[in-house]
């Protein structure tokens, strides 16, 4: 353990570099879950790795990664709800919830699997007592 919450946003930043040229964007991003949807910690999905709070058992949480073919800058419609492009490029959101299990080790509340299938490509071990 003591991984630090900013590691997941650097995690995804270097990734989708690493895929090619994508917007990730700045304002919005994963956070908290508890006695309420939207909690603390903000999990952004880009920066530098060590800082914010320790990722420790017990916590529960929303990685959603935003990403675009273009420009990472958006606008709000006038619904107040729907965020699109500026610059009207394409753009990818997708979530999935984790907990931390007491050893230490994520679970993929949102997948069949746990994540397993998926995290494995990236050597990480989902924790098999919650499976």
């Amino acid at each position: 353990m003591g991984a630090k919450i900013s590691d997941i946003g650097h995690a995804i930043e270097k990734y989708v570099n690493s895929q090619g040229k994508y917007g990730i964007l700045r304002e919005y991003g994963g956070h908290g879950i508890g006695n309420a949807m939207h909690m603390e910690p903000h999990i952004l999905n880009f920066g530098k790795a060590g800082h914010g709070p320790t990722i420790e058992a017990g916590m529960v949480f929303a990685i959603e990664p935003m990403i675009t073919l273009g420009s990472e800058k958006t606008k709000v419609l006038d619904d107040n709800w729907t965020v699109v492009t500026q610059d009207k490029s394409y753009g990818a959101h997708f979530e999935n919830s984790y907990c931390i299990a007491p050893d230490g080790k994520p679970f993929v509340l949102s997948v069949e699997d746990g994540g397993a299938g998926q995290l494995a490509r990236f050597g990480i071990e989902v924790s098999p007592l919650l499976s």
